[in-house]
């Protein structure tokens, strides 16, 4: 993973937590509803998809 700046991890963080939330049903069409755009997607997508399953196992962590 690259630093992003701070804008840039707000917008991962924002796309990982869509991911999340969209669970299997997540594909680039979805995000694309969700106003993510192709270009962010490609670019972000996958610090996202690595930051929404971290989270994923961080909760089921805490749920245990």
């Amino acid at each position: 993973m690259h630093h992003p700046s701070k804008s840039q991890q707000t917008r991962i963080r924002q796309m990982a937590n869509a991911m999340r939330e969209l669970g299997d049903d997540c594909t680039i069409e979805r995000l694309i509803r969700l106003k993510f755009t192709r270009r962010e997607i490609s670019i972000y997508g996958t610090d996202a998809t690595e930051m929404a399953n971290a989270d994923s196992v961080r909760a089921g962590k805490l749920a245990a």
